[in-house]
């Protein structure tokens, strides 16, 4: 699932340069700053069906965070990856999957305030994919 998450970040790097920096890190904000974006693969149930042939399909829930002192600016730059995101629904052969159909699940929130006044928005996508050997 890391390839995949990994794959969703190449694709909005490569839609949004502008919004999405290369070096998004997964899991924790990388620096310090106070403009930075996070992807994480959200916990949730493993939903999972294997056939026959090698191939399975499964459930991949994740989320963007964007770390900002503008509350503005985290906004429209986690509704610019839900618009790309969402533009795709339904796709085969991409982020490395046979094929499969996105959903957006949260559109973007505040989660906290750290000290100083800087913000942390969120906003959540499902995928559900059929990938092979």
């Amino acid at each position: 699932m890391i390839e995949i998450m990994d794959n969703i970040v190449a694709y909005l790097n490569s839609k949004l340069p502008s919004i999405v920096e290369s070096d998004i890190a997964e899991d924790f904000f990388i620096g310090d700053s106070d403009e930075e974006l996070m992807c994480r693969h959200d916990v949730s149930p493993l939903i999972y069906k294997a056939f026959m042939d090698g191939s399975y399909r499964a459930t991949f829930a994740f989320s963007f965070y964007c770390r900002s002192g503008d509350v503005i600016t985290a906004r429209q730059k986690l509704e610019a990856i839900m618009e790309c995101l969402n533009e795709i629904r339904v796709f085969q052969h991409l982020f490395g999957v046979a094929e499969g159909t996105l959903e957006v699940t949260a559109r973007p929130t505040p989660i906290s305030e750290e000290e100083g006044g800087t913000k942390i928005y969120t906003c959540s996508f499902k995928l559900d994919y059929l990938a092979g050997e």
